[in-house]
């Protein structure tokens, strides 16, 4: 738990504060920010008033929001596999920090006799605490808007090489990328079952039998989703009759394999022809065109 307080109330702010720098829409985070405190000024003049919270009801905020933390997190604070890396644990958390940081700017301004000072005083202080945790927002945003580029890019490699696959077929991406690899590329969600989701809404009812990605020199042994019900071994005598193999590549690209890659065999090994299972001149998956729009034909 007191992880979960330093990184509530230190490391995200310290992020926070250091990648404004690398934020692209400063200006816009700007003018959303005066936005919000021209709206505050016109409420603060049309209902200015005298009435404060006392210190004790601002204490009882403060406390309550420190100690709301920890219901926020929930049980899987006390999961080892989810401790440390699952971002969902933080999900609610901002509910109960936003209280304590409110508490203790209201605690800030109360000494101040004259509401009119003290009410601009606190919309001052909130619009600056406010500019670097907006600007995260936005440069998540970014984040999140190059990753799913980056995998639509992928998905429409596949769609315009394999327009059309037998749904009797089974589908791997090959790729020789860590996991760190995958991170830094915008596509560690390839490791779980988004491929096979994805493939399950591209191609609707004629959707392959499971696609997956497999790590090729890390693993043999590859797993279809994330609860690990299903393994595929990688081996020379592995049956690839009903197999489509596909290699992803660190820039993004994708290439269908007519033949089987060095690590798993000779070319007529298992016999593997994928030839059978997918038809390259069959139109688009009426979804592909809606889902994935401009990474076609790019």
């Amino acid at each position: 738990m007191v992880n979960v307080y330093r990184n509530t109330f230190i490391n995200g702010w310290r992020e926070a504060l250091t990648a404004l720098n690398q934020n692209s829409y400063l200006f816009l985070t700007a003018a959303m920010l005066a936005l919000i405190g021209g709206i505050a000024w016109r409420l603060r003049r049309a209902k200015d008033t005298d009435t404060f919270p006392s210190a004790r009801q601002v204490g009882i905020w403060l406390v309550s929001g420190l100690l709301l933390i920890v219901p926020a997190v929930g049980v899987l604070i006390w999961i080892e596999r989810y401790r440390d890396g699952l971002w969902r644990l933080y999900f609610y958390v901002p509910i109960a920090a936003a209280v304590v940081i409110f508490s203790l700017i209201a605690l800030l301004t109360m000494p101040i006799a004259r509401s009119r000072f003290r009410n601009a005083i606190l919309i001052m202080l909130c619009l600056i605490l406010m500019f670097p945790a907006l600007s995260r927002l936005m440069l998540q945003h970014e984040r999140f808007v190059t990753s799913a580029n980056i995998k639509a890019q992928v998905l429409a490699s596949i769609m315009e090489q394999a327009p059309q696959i037998d749904p009797a077929a089974r589908v791997i991406l090959l790729t020789d990328m860590t996991i760190t690899d995958l991170r830094a590329n915008n596509m560690s969600e390839f490791t779980r079952n988004m491929l096979d989701s994805a493939f399950y809404a591209l191609y609707q009812a004629k959707c392959p039998q499971f696609a997956f990605l497999c790590r090729i020199n890390q693993y043999r042994r590859c797993h279809t989703d994330d609860i690990e019900l299903t393994e595929f071994h990688l081996q020379q005598d592995t049956d690839y009759r009903d197999v489509v193999l596909l290699r992803l590549y660190d820039d993004g690209t994708v290439k269908l394999l007519d033949e089987l890659p060095q690590e798993l065999g000779s070319a007529d090994s298992g016999g593997y022809d994928p030839k059978r299972l997918y038809d390259p001149d069959a139109p688009l998956p009426p979804r592909a065109a809606t889902m994935l729009g401009s990474a076609l034909h790019q």
